[in-house]
């Protein structure tokens, strides 16, 4: 960690108890902890949730459940989270920490396909969040947008890729990335906002349709 993002991890506020025994958790049960949003990008996301006050918030790529838990606290009332994952051990922690916190039964946790999952659910949303396979953002990053509200917002993790987006070479992933920012500098559908927030965030607005 660099020592401007020291900087900003302490002079932002402090995670909840469930939060930081779940970030402890993902790095003792998991080969995987540094995936995990961590408290800077959560408390990002949970800033814009609570902005919103959606009704309804998609998310793609739920891993431990981090994330899940931060957008939770912004959901309007009698507001429901749906969130996609295909990771079993994963979806094992998530579900044992959501299930532990206050919004236990407002966070559906999807072990399924997000295709015809979500076509299934007819539900309009405020608010997703992307942070799945960066080889499929853009499959994702439409298929949100198809269910997103006018107006509504969509936030999209790791548009930076450890900075490799400035030189992607044989990185498929970073490739990959490089080009979805590209393809939205350029999407008329939509206005955005690339953030140096830990890994990069994208915020991104869904434009209303002229009549």
């Amino acid at each position: 960690m660099n020592k401007l993002q020291e900087y900003c991890d302490q002079h932002t506020s402090p995670q909840d108890a469930l939060l930081y025994q779940l970030e402890r958790a993902t790095h003792l049960r998991t080969f995987h902890g540094y995936m995990s949003t961590g408290h800077l990008a959560g408390k990002f996301l949970e800033m814009v949730s609570y902005m919103i006050q959606p009704a309804a918030i998609l998310e793609i790529g739920t891993f431990t459940g981090y994330s899940a838990l931060c957008l939770a606290k912004g959901l309007g009332q009698d507001g429901v989270l749906h969130t996609f994952d295909i990771n079993e051990e994963y979806n094992a922690i998530a579900s044992e920490f959501i299930g532990k916190s206050p919004y236990a039964d407002r966070i559906t946790l999807h072990l399924e396909d997000l295709k015809t999952t979500l076509a299934a659910l007819n539900i309009t949303f405020d608010l997703a969040f992307i942070d799945g396979d960066k080889q499929e953002y853009r499959e994702y990053y439409e298929l949100s947008l198809a269910c997103l509200r006018e107006g509504g917002f969509m936030v999209i993790d790791n548009t930076l890729w450890k900075g490799q987006v400035l030189h992607p070479g044989n990185d498929a992933s970073a490739n990959a990335v490089h080009d979805f920012n590209e393809f939205l500098l350029q999407d008329t559908r939509i206005e955005q906002v690339l953030l140096p927030v830990r890994d990069g965030m994208t915020v991104v607005r869904k434009l209303y349709r002229l009549l």
